[in-house]
């Protein structure tokens, strides 16, 4: 399946300028389909989310108190 590029931004809640960067620098493989419509690959978002390191580095644990 093929996702639009606003979607997939939403997505990864990012704007969509920043996913236009990194899919020109080859970080997010994209499909162009005539001359202004961009897609992403849905199985390609998600190997670069799975890929994507943790927010936060506590690595998904709870903080000890």
């Amino acid at each position: 399946a093929l996702i639009p590029q606003r979607d997939a931004a939403t997505l990864l809640g990012i704007s969509p300028v920043t996913l236009r960067v990194w899919i020109r620098q080859g970080a997010v493989p994209a499909v162009r389909l005539g001359k202004r419509r961009v897609f992403v690959k849905a199985s390609a978002l998600a190997a670069f989310i799975a890929s994507a390191p943790t927010v936060g580095g506590n690595d998904g644990r709870r903080a000890e108190t």
